[in-house]
């Protein structure tokens, strides 16, 4: 299948039309239409060919409406996404997208569609979850040592902040992973909060970034990890 170019010109005009698009063009003419086998080969397509979702500001809302082309898709699709290529692709070129583009935009998209793709093609033991949340883990801790603001690459860092936030909101039975996560980021803030006016501009990064996470883990589904978090709070305020 040959995907159509797409331009828009405004921050307006690309909202108006993805809401346009999601509402009727894809949910009453593409999802109805389109078989299965186009689904999955649009999505590989968008996936796989780097003249769709290119990671330039020149082209953010060319971007931006593949990236949520490619969300209808794995929404729409769900367990029928089978195939172990594709979702290794599917995978590496979100997960990338998340940690690594310098525009804000297509991280949050990027992390937002991540999510959903471990929710909705399944991955039951964790082990993917947990691997990426881990990597982008150790990449925040790291960056929370520095002390010189132009060695914070705060874009980078922001996404694998995201990572961890979005992702371990569906981990489930990985506890010993989100306390060792919260309690090194509760210890940071207890230790760097009086030395804001002192470091200035790199330690608010450094708190904003603490506190994303945080929210982030705060919102887990898991029933025990919810209830060891909750004592894990009430302890601090004793």
């Amino acid at each position: 299948l040959t995907l159509p170019y797409i331009e828009i010109n405004s921050v307006v005009d690309y909202s108006l039309f993805i809401e346009l698009f999601n509402k009727t063009i894809f949910d009453n003419i593409i999802s109805k239409y389109l078989s299965k086998t186009q689904l999955l080969q649009i999505l590989n397509n968008l996936m796989t060919k780097g003249h769709y979702i290119v990671d330039r500001l020149e082209a953010l809302n060319f971007t931006l409406f593949y990236l949520n082309l490619s969300h209808q898709c794995i929404i729409t699709l769900k367990n029928d996404i089978v195939d172990e290529s594709l979702i290794e692709k599917t995978e590496k070129r979100l997960s990338s997208l998340s940690r690594e583009s310098n525009i804000f935009q297509i991280r949050v998209n990027s992390n937002i569609i991540l999510k959903d793709f471990f929710k909705y093609v399944g991955n039951e033991t964790n082990s993917k979850i947990s691997s990426l949340i881990n990597e982008s883990f150790n990449t925040v801790i790291k960056s929370l040592q520095l002390i010189d603001v132009n060695q914070f690459n705060f874009p980078k860092i922001h996404g694998n902040a995201l990572i961890i936030a979005n992702l371990s909101s569906i981990v489930i039975g990985e506890q010993s992973l989100v306390l060792k996560v919260l309690v090194n980021l509760v210890n940071f803030l207890k230790n760097t909060s009086h030395s804001l006016i002192i470091n200035g501009k790199i330690s608010y990064y450094k708190i904003l970034i603490s506190w994303l996470i945080i929210i982030g883990l705060l919102n887990n589904s898991d029933r025990v990890t919810v209830e060891i978090l909750s004592l894990q709070r009430n302890m601090h305020r004793v």
